[in-house]
């Protein structure tokens, strides 16, 4: 980085790297679940219990998508308490994965985060997180 980049730069950057993290996150728990899985699979079926000639399913796909419930949320946590548009939270929660057949995201944002307890409307289709958000390391 160098030293010319304004506070902007910065926090796009942030944002990035949140978001990729939280990829990643995903991608480690659906790599756990797989391994117990594979380990139950053995357990039950190398025991002697098993056909001999039985096949594995195919592999579940490692990419998920997050719900757009849960993507709002962490979009609204990420932004600790700045207020989003819904145009806003939805680009951020589709870099997450958030997926919708809404012909209008923005509005089914809207829609969405009206049911959500610690979300609260600050301004025409306008959230902010109000639940408690976890220490910053500064």
């Amino acid at each position: 980085m160098s030293a010319s980049m304004d506070e902007k730069t910065v926090r796009d950057h942030m944002d990035t790297i949140r978001a990729r993290l939280r990829q990643l996150e995903a991608e480690r728990d659906v790599l756990q679940t797989l391994l117990r899985g594979y380990e139950g699979w053995l357990r039950v079926y190398v025991n002697g219990n098993a056909p001999s000639q039985l096949s594995l399913p195919p592999a579940p796909p490692i990419h998920g998508k997050m719900s757009i419930r849960r993507a709002i949320v962490q979009v609204l946590k990420d932004a600790r308490g700045e207020p989003l548009h819904c145009k806003e939270i939805w680009r951020r929660a589709e870099e997450l994965g958030a997926k919708t057949t809404s012909k209008n995201p923005a509005a089914a944002v809207d829609f969405t985060a009206y049911t959500l307890k610690e979300i609260k409307k600050v301004a025409p289709r306008t959230w902010s997180y109000i639940g408690e958000l976890e220490p910053t390391l500064a």
